[in-house]
């Protein structure tokens, strides 16, 4: 990919880019998993070929059966170096999702396939471990151990980056409470209100749940917790990270999409999202308050950013959640004095 940047830069003049020009960016690559990126087709054509003739000198190729193209707003295809067998370029499949490091890409940018696909596969595994959750002589705390080691990760992982709706998480929320009832061996409400026959019986809510669960979090609190973790990351790190310059430019400006919008309700905005949480965790505490003049609910981040250079306090009080954040710094030995004045 060296290569490729060298010859691309030296044929157009500049390396292409899709959020800032003085921060290019047109690839991503993991081992043999290579994702290619553009604004416009041509961008896209110019940088797949010369992908393919600088892998040639190296003797590699592409395996063109498992290389697909996610089109948006363009009705336009994509060709490969053109050959003798196909003189005018052998065109890329084109798909409306596809999958890359786990992760379900689509044309919309939506997560509800990919929320769809890991309660799917987590369901599958649950039903696959029947005789596990029903064994009687496995303990409680064995079993949600590894189900919080297991399950917990192959929903989540990746989502603390996904803009998820309240639709997707109310449907990670259902797998996940209907997960822990049958490892506890748990009616759901439904059952108790409405099918069960004895009047006697005692109908459990979700937060008895969680709690009769070595008080496991909500899904989400654990993507809150995570969202938070990586919104602090991002604010801490210098502007030429590449997650930092991908959300926000070097005044702590939203990066948003430029050119057509598509149809219908605007896509949730990652950066956005996290924001906004962010402050309805800070506007509740005694802390916020005092510098509530610099506050702009929901979209000012530079008083976040500010609080997120305390780490301690970040850490206690953002991704953990309410702690008692002045009691926390005491039993610490006040390691970190906490300033709030703009």
């Amino acid at each position: 990919m060296h290569d490729v940047q060298e010859e691309l830069h030296s044929a157009r003049g500049a390396l292409p880019w899709i959020h800032s020009a003085s921060q290019p960016l047109f690839d991503l690559a993991y081992a043999d998993d290579t994702l290619l990126m553009g604004t416009n087709v041509e961008v896209v054509q110019t940088a797949l070929h010369s992908l393919q003739k600088i892998a040639k000198c190296y003797n590699l190729q592409l395996n063109k059966g498992k290389c697909e193209l996610i089109r948006m707003f363009t009705d336009k295809g994509i060709t490969f170096l053109p050959t003798e067998l196909h003189p005018q370029g052998e065109a890329i499949k084109v798909v409306a999702q596809a999958k890359y490091l786990g992760v379900i890409l689509t044309a919309s940018g939506s997560a509800s396939k990919d929320v769809e696909a890991r309660i799917t596969k987590a369901q599958a595994g649950m039903n696959s471990l029947a005789k596990f959750w029903a064994h009687s002589s496995l303990t409680k705390e064995w079993k949600i151990r590894v189900y919080k080691g297991t399950f917990i990760p192959m929903i989540l992982y990746g989502m603390d980056t996904a803009s998820l709706t309240a639709h997707n998480i109310q449907r990670l929320e259902t797998f996940h409470h209907r997960a822990l009832r049958r490892i506890l061996g748990l009616k759901s409400t439904h059952y108790t209100k409405n099918i069960a026959t004895n009047t006697n019986t005692t109908t459990i809510s979700h937060a008895d749940v969680r709690t009769l669960a070595d008080n496991i979090p909500s899904i989400a609190q654990l993507l809150s917790q995570s969202r938070m973790k990586l919104l602090g990351h991002i604010l801490r790190s210098p502007n030429e990270d590449l997650m930092k310059s991908t959300c926000l430019d070097n005044v702590l400006k939203y990066r948003t999409p430029k050119g057509k919008n598509r149809g219908g309700r605007p896509n949730l905005l990652w950066i956005d999202t996290a924001v906004r949480e962010a402050w309805d965790q800070l506007l509740p505490m005694e802390v916020a308050h005092t510098v509530q003049g610099v506050f702009s609910y929901p979209t000012s981040i530079l008083p976040i950013a500010r609080l997120d250079s305390q780490r301690l306090f970040w850490r206690t009080e953002v991704v953990s959640g309410p702690t008692r954040f002045n009691e926390t710094v005491a039993a610490a030995g006040a390691e970190e004095t906490v300033v709030v004045d703009s």
